[in-house]
């Protein structure tokens, strides 16, 4: 909860306001931290991504873009793609005798939730996110969300 305190120099008087996490204002910090505990999930966070994610399998396949915006004004950016290494690695060894394990980088949809998880729930996120149930991202599926608070 944000504490908002406002100074008058004519008479030094104090307003105190407390906003929730979705800008709502209050006299009285009781009522804001109730308020806030039936927020539940805000559209647009961290949050709500990992919700999106946690309902798909595991194990498939990402490509992903993710910025997030902490709470002190700072971004991180997440980049996790899967991608086939052959091109980088046929000048020194004959790709075709290879795994398919040692032929790719991967990254997945329970990495992602794992990484994501350590980030603040509530911090605005803006995503662009290809999944595929194979390497090769021959059938894939699109997840994209476009967020102005991130760039505030």
């Amino acid at each position: 909860m944000c504490l908002s305190i406002r100074l008058t120099r004519s008479d030094m008087e104090a307003e105190v306001t407390y906003i929730a996490k979705d800008g709502r204002r209050f006299d009285d910090a009781l009522k804001c931290e109730d308020y806030e505990r039936s927020l539940g999930i805000i559209p647009g966070t961290v949050g709500a991504l990992l919700q999106l994610l946690e309902k798909r399998e595991l194990n498939v396949y990402v490509s992903a873009i993710i910025l997030v915006k902490s709470s002190d004004g700072s971004k991180n950016l997440y980049l996790r793609h899967t991608v086939c290494c052959d091109d980088c690695l046929d000048d020194y060894v004959n790709v075709n005798d290879l795994s398919e394990d040692k032929r790719y980088i991967s990254n997945t949809v329970g990495g992602l939730i794992e990484e994501l998880r350590n980030a603040e729930k509530d911090a605005p996120v803006q995503y662009t996110i290809v999944f595929s149930n194979d390497k090769s991202f021959s059938n894939p599926g699109v997840m994209c969300n476009y967020n102005n608070a991130v760039w505030k």
